[in-house]
């Protein structure tokens, strides 16, 4: 049997073991949070997981293709409203990409607005900026509408025609 390793250190048996994401407490007993449905909760934990992979330095500069968010398990027609849903919620915010002069498919770029992001301006210095946490400004009734919004466009563009 193998024995948890001791120490008189907290840092040396509470340290992580690879990398992780926080989440405050006060976001996870918010409305906008609480809310979510299950294809926004997918979406939120692709962003983590792509926040994570890059070291949590590239918040705002992260990409969501549509194929990773349906191999992640979210169905494809319902990506556009868990996006939507987020972004209402603000726990995320979209720097929009799409096909430019019909050559090049530019990728949407996601923010997560519970972490810092670091900003990379054309000219000057890059710098790090403090969460925004729109998710803060949204009631129990924004919430709901949020997550109703989305869920009607599910069956309006799932419906048949």
């Amino acid at each position: 049997m193998t024995r948890k390793p001791a120490s008189f250190k907290h840092k040396d048996v509470n340290s992580p073991p690879e990398p992780f994401v926080w989440i405050s407490a006060a976001l996870l007993v918010s409305p906008a949070w609480r809310a979510r449905s299950i294809n926004c909760v997918r979406l939120i934990e692709f962003l983590q997981k792509e926040h994570m992979a890059h070291g949590g330095k590239e918040n705002g500069n992260l990409a969501a293709p549509y194929d990773q968010l349906q191999a992640w398990g979210i169905g494809r027609r319902l990506i556009r409203p868990a996006i939507e849903e987020a972004e209402t919620l603000g726990l995320i915010a979209v720097r929009r990409g799409g096909k430019r002069n019909a050559v090049e498919d530019h990728v949407s770029r996601y923010r997560l607005t519970f972490y810092p992001s670091r900003i990379v301006p054309t000219d000057g210095l890059p710098h790090w900026e403090a969460p925004t946490d729109e998710w803060k400004r949204i009631t129990p009734e924004m919430a709901e509408e949020a997550t109703c919004r989305a869920s009607s466009k599910i069956r309006v563009s799932g419906s048949p025609s």
